[in-house]
């Protein structure tokens, strides 16, 4: 597997990226990592370039406040933009990012699209819990969801939790912020 990396996206960038990506490999032999960023800084950052590692030159980063909307419009070469790119092209098998949450949901809609049918996308992390992981979605990208987009998340979780945990059947449920008028939205109170 080859995952495209955002080197540009948390705040203690690249560092931390660097870091992350030299663990990954130590953990799994099979895996290769095109480190994406601004060329100077991961050259710096990075003493010596280990064989499972490709740098991947970005003009530019798209900051944690700015609009997704206009980083799309503006910052095309940015690192999270050629990471998208890299998997449209099918260069890589997967994109990792710890940057700009809308931005990242925006470019990847904008360069690969979303599935025939799906409305809108969802993000999914991987909580340990004492029986293994549980897959949780939609954590921080859609604010207003239609109780439409609620099933067809639920879908996809099913989906990909049979998938990533080896579940025939994964139970589906619903985490809601509480009934209170300044939580959540029709759909979830």
């Amino acid at each position: 597997m080859k995952v495209a990396l955002d080197a540009m996206g948390s705040d203690s960038a690249p560092m931390a990226e660097i870091e992350g990506a030299a663990l990954a490999l130590e953990d799994d032999s099979s895996l290769k990592i095109a480190l994406v960023g601004q060329p100077q800084l991961l050259q710096d950052s990075v003493s010596s370039v280990p064989d499972r590692i490709e740098l991947v030159h970005a003009d530019d980063v798209v900051g944690m406040h700015e609009n997704p909307a206009e980083a799309i419009r503006r910052k095309r070469r940015s690192s999270i933009a050629v990471c998208m790119q890299l998997l449209k092209e099918r260069k890589v098998d997967a994109v990792v990012s710890a940057g700009n949450t809308g931005a990242v949901m925006a470019f990847a809609v904008t360069s690969i699209g979303v599935i025939e049918g799906v409305h809108r996308p969802t993000l999914g992390i991987m909580f340990p819990n004492v029986r293994g992981s549980t897959l949780v979605l939609d954590v921080g990208a859609n604010v207003d969801t239609k109780s439409r987009q609620l099933l067809q998340f639920g879908i996809m979780g099913s989906t990909a939790a049979g998938f990533l945990l080896h579940k025939a059947n994964p139970t589906v449920g619903l985490l809601s912020i509480g009934r209170e008028e300044t939580k959540g939205n029709e759909s979830s109170t």
